[in-house]
């Protein structure tokens, strides 16, 4: 066990802990201080373009995808607070799905493809998985799509 006051400071892979004067490998959750590894500290904020990841009780860049969080805010989340979607690539919880991939209600996930065991389909006007075409648009349930016209 490490003495944080009697070194100049801890060792690699641990973190000065203020409320015992120790160097820990794991900040105490009890205390919500998580592993600040830009100064080697537990900490109760993460410095910038870092989250709280309460999985590890670590300031993370990427929130884990094992269990699955995203970061949202500040924080590593299991699910994104209402009005957001998950975005698998980037781990992060965003208001508008990237590129061809569409918005899915039922799981508040950005996906590739709408879930077809909910005849849901793709609404490439709004990257949106829709249950109803918008207006002037046709469901073609062969390709699970909204369509201007139907194919040939």
């Amino acid at each position: 066990m490490y003495n944080v006051a009697s070194n100049s400071g801890c060792p690699d892979g641990y973190f000065a802990d203020s409320t015992t004067q120790l160097c820990v490998q794991v900040c105490p959750m009890k205390s919500n201080l998580y592993a600040n590894p830009l100064n080697k500290k537990c900490e109760t904020s993460c410095p910038t373009n870092y989250y709280l990841d309460n999985s590890t009780m670590r300031c993370v860049q990427i929130c884990p995808v094992y269990p699955s969080y995203f970061s949202d805010g500040k924080k590593c989340v299991k699910y994104c607070s209402s009005g957001t979607y998950a975005d698998n690539l980037t781990r992060v919880c965003v208001t508008t799905c990237p590129n061809n991939t569409f918005a899915d209600n039922s799981t508040w996930r950005c996906v590739s493809s709408c879930p077809s065991n909910l005849k849901t389909l793709r609404d490439s006007t709004t990257w949106k998985c829709v249950s109803i075409c918008p207006t002037k648009y046709l469901a073609d349930y062969f390709t699970l799509r909204c369509v201007l016209t139907c194919p040939p």
